[in-house]
């Protein structure tokens, strides 16, 4: 009897192994069979709610229909529907951890991304990150251009600042939170980028956070600059800025140019790059 019930429910439920698929009624089925006894599940169209216990309605008429068409057939004419009834409800355990195991399955799949999704994925954080360097970058230009106009002996700077794309000022990346929670930023300096004008660049952050507090130490109201930290972190080799005053270029990264190389750079003449003893100090 618990084989021969095994098979009719696959039939009935159009399934060819343990692994197959249940087709399930939808809520709103449920509902009009619950509210007005429209519709149901019938031989033709027989579906379980195999997350609801057998004694929900929708069931309860499943297990009627499932009895009634099994003794319908010549070869189970004699069966007594008690019995089939009860071997049936017991089988129904058995399709409910079925359904269990094919839903956690389900899941998985969903949680896990496949190898084409994990390389999207990824090439997408890629370029958030990209652009947010970038981001940080052009506003890094941004302030140090703005310094100019914070000190008086500062203002014969901005032509140069005004020539200077914001490729030229050093790379960071997030290395770890401060313990206010804030993150702080490693700087990458360009490999080809002169210490002279590291320096030099260096000084204008300096004079632009003096500037974000009043006399009496209290800072200003606005959102304070990221955290960067110096460090010997080169920056991964990249196509230099063209076009720079020559003495931006590291002198020993120059001499180990090709003459096309160099040529490509199309070096400017030397700019003043030191600082007064007013903006120093």
């Amino acid at each position: 009897m618990q084989r021969q019930v095994r098979k009719h429910a696959a039939k009935l439920l159009n399934r060819s192994d343990k692994d197959s698929p249940f087709k399930e009624p939808s809520v709103p089925e449920v509902v009009a069979f619950e509210r007005r006894k429209e519709g149901g599940p019938t031989a033709k169209n027989f579906r379980l709610q195999l997350q609801k216990a057998n004694a929900s309605q929708w069931n309860k008429q499943a297990i009627r229909v499932f009895t009634k068409d099994f003794r319908g057939c010549s070869w189970h004419a004699n069966a007594g529907y008690g019995k089939v009834k009860r071997t049936f409800e017991v089988h129904m355990q058995a399709l409910r951890e079925q359904y269990k195991v094919i839903k956690r399955k389900s899941y998985d799949r969903l949680q896990v991304p496949s190898e084409s999704q994990a390389v999207e994925e990824q090439a997408h954080r890629d370029a958030i990150t990209e652009a947010n360097r970038g981001q940080r970058r052009r506003s890094l230009c941004g302030r140090r251009g703005d310094a100019c106009d914070d000190h008086p002996d500062l203002k014969e700077f901005k032509p140069l600042f005004n020539q200077l794309p914001p490729e030229a000022m050093s790379d960071d990346e997030t290395d770890e939170e401060e313990d206010d929670g804030r993150p702080r930023y490693i700087i990458r300096v360009p490999a080809w980028r002169s210490k002279q004008a590291t320096a030099w660049l260096r000084v204008f952050d300096r004079i632009h956070l003096s500037g974000r507090f009043w006399p009496n130490g209290k800072p200003k109201r606005g959102r304070f600059p990221h955290h960067r930290v110096p460090s010997q972190r080169v920056e991964s080799p990249g196509k230099p800025v063209r076009c720079l005053p020559v003495n931006f270029y590291d002198a020993g990264w120059l001499e180990g140019l090709s003459s096309p190389e160099r040529d490509y750079l199309k070096c400017g003449p030397p700019a003043k790059l030191s600082h007064t003893t007013r903006v120093v100090q």
